[in-house]
C-alpha cells in the first residue's frame, strides 16, 4: 500500500503522525496533580514536566525541517518517532522527577518529527489554500486527540496510574513508525541526501525569516497559541483545585474544550476555498477575542461553576481551529523550495512562546485563579490585532 495525495488514508496518516504533540501533551494532564503527590513535589514542579516538553519541542524543531529538506522526509520522520518510543518507555519506570522532566525532553525531541514533517509534507502537495484545506481536515482529525486524550487520560489514571499513560503511547508511537515506514512514500523535491551543516540550517532560516508575509502569518500563530497553552498550562489545577474535579470529570471538561479545536477545523476546510484563508482566520482571531473577555467577564462574576472556564476555552479552542491551518498554510506560501525550514521555524516561535508563556501563568497559579481568563483574554487581542495590523502585508502574498 502506498499513500497517495488527495486521499483520505493519506489526510488521516499526516493527521495521526501531527497528533504525536496533543497526544503528549494532554492525555497526561489529569495526572499531573498525581504525579506531584508521587514524587512529594509542588504542583509547579510536576508542571515543569510539561514546559520541559515544549521546550523539547522548540529544541527538536530546529533540526528537523532543513534535515528532512536535505536528508528526505522518510528518514527524518522515522528516527524521531523511533525516540519518541523509546523516550516514553523512560518516562514510563522514571524513579524520580527530575528523571521523568528529562525523558519528557527527550520525548519532545522525537515527537518534533512528525509534527514539523506533516506539516512540510503538506507543502510537498498541495499550495494555498488546498494547503490550508488539508491542513484544516488533519486538524478536524487531530483535534480528537485533544478532546478525547484528557478523558483517555482520566479513566488511565483513575484505574492504571500515570505510568500507563506513556506506555500507551509508546505502544501507538511504534504502531504508527511501522505503518509510515511501509505506507509514506517520500514527498520532498529537492531533497540533496546530505547533512546541510549548522552553518546552512541558520541561513535556511534567515531566509525564511525575512519574509514579511512569513513573520506576519507567524505572528498570528504565535499569538493564538499561546491561549491554547494558557489553557492547558493552567486548567487541571483550577478544575481539579478550584472546582473539585475528578480526573474523569476533568477528562470531560477538558474534552469539551477540545472538541471546540475540532468543529473549528472542520469548520475551516469547508469555508477556506469560498474566503480564503485570510477571511478564515478574520472569523477565528475575532471568536478568540470575544472568548477571552467572557472567560474574564464570568469569573469575575464568581459563579461556582466549572463550565465558567470551560465555555470560553472551547470558544477559544474553535477560534485556534480557524486560525492554526490557514496561518499555518499562510507561512509557508512564501517558500515553497523549504517547506521543512519554513514548518520548522514557525513550530520553534509558536511552541518556544507558548512554553514560556504558560509557564508564567502556571506560576501566577499560586496567587490567582485569573491567570487563565488573563492569559485568554491577552491572547485573544494580541491575534487580533496582528492579524487586522498586517493586512496590508499578507495582501502582497
Amino acid at each position: 500500500m502506498q499513500l497517495r495525495a488527495g486521499t483520505l488514508a493519506l489526510t488521516a496518516t499526516l493527521a495521526f503522525l501531527t497528533s504525536l504533540l496533543p497526544l503528549s501533551t494532554d492525555m497526561y494532564l489529569p495526572s499531573l496533580p498525581a504525579i506531584a503527590r508521587a514524587f512529594e513535589v509542588a504542583p509547579a514542579d510536576a508542571q515543569a514536566t510539561l514546559s520541559m516538553f515544549l521546550l523539547g519541542m522548540v529544541g527538536g524543531q530546529v533540526f528537523y525541517g532543513p534535515l528532512s529538506d536535505s536528508l528526505g522526509r522518510r528518514p527524518a520522520l522515522l528516527a524521531g518517532m523511533v525516540l519518541f518510543t523509546v523516550a516514553s518507555l523512560l518516562c514510563a519506570f522514571s524513579q524520580s522527577i527530575g528523571l521523568l522532566i528529562a525523558a519528557r525532553f527527550l520525548q519532545a525531541l522525537g515527537a518534533a518529527a512528525p509534527v514539523v514533517i506533516g506539516r512540510a509534507i503538506v507543502r510537498d502537495l498541495y499550495d494555498g489554500s488546498q494547503a490550508g484545506r488539508e491542513l484544516s481536515r488533519m486538524g478536524a482529525f487531530m483535534g480528537l486527540i485533544p478532546a478525547l486524550g484528557p478523558m483517555l487520560g482520566g479513566v488511565t489514571q483513575q484505574y492504571l496510574g500515570w505510568r500507563a499513560i506513556f506506555i500507551i503511547a509508546a505502544v501507538l508511537s511504534t504502531a504508527l513508525g511501522l505503518f509510515v515506514w511501509r505506507a509514506l512514500p517520500e514527498t520532498s523535491r529537492i531533497g540533496v541526501k546530505v547533512w546541510p551543516g549548522f552553518g546552512s540550517i541558520l541561513r535556511e532560516y534567515g531566509i525564511v525569516l525575512r519574509s514579511p508575509v512569513y513573520r506576519a502569518y507567524v505572528g498570528i500563530l504565535v499569538a493564538s497559541h499561546a491561549g491554547l497553552f494558557a489553557f492547558i498550562s493552567t486548567a487541571t489545577f483550577i478544575l481539579q483545585g478550584r472546582y473539585g474535579l475528578t480526573p474523569v470529570q476533568f477528562g470531560l471538561g477538558f474534552g469539551t474544550a477540545g472538541f471546540g479545536y475540532v468543529a473549528g477545523a472542520f469548520t475551516a476546510q469547508r469555508i477556506v476555498t469560498k474566503l480564503g484563508l485570510d477571511g478564515t482566520i478574520r472569523l477565528g482571531v475575532l471568536a478568540q477575542l470575544a472568548a477571552g473577555a467572557a472567560a474574564l467577564t464570568l469569573m469575575l462574576a464568581q459563579f461556582g461553576s466549572s463550565l465558567t472556564v470551560i465555555l470560553p476555552a472551547a470558544l477559544f479552542t474553535f477560534g485556534h481551529g480557524l486560525v492554526q491551518p490557514q496561518t499555518q498554510a499562510g507561512s509557508a506560501l512564501p517558500h515553497p523550495d523549504r517547506a521543512g525550514a519554513a514548518a520548522s521555524l514557525a513550530g520553534i516561535f509558536q511552541l518556544g512562546f507558548a512554553s514560556l508563556y504558560g509557564f508564567i501563568l502556571a506560576s501566577g497559579l499560586s496567587y490567582t485563579p485569573l491567570v487563565l481568563p488573563c492569559g485568554l483574554a491577552l491572547a485573544g487581542i494580541a491575534s487580533t490585532t496582528i492579524f487586522f495590523a498586517t493586512r496590508s502585508i499578507r495582501a502582497r502574498k
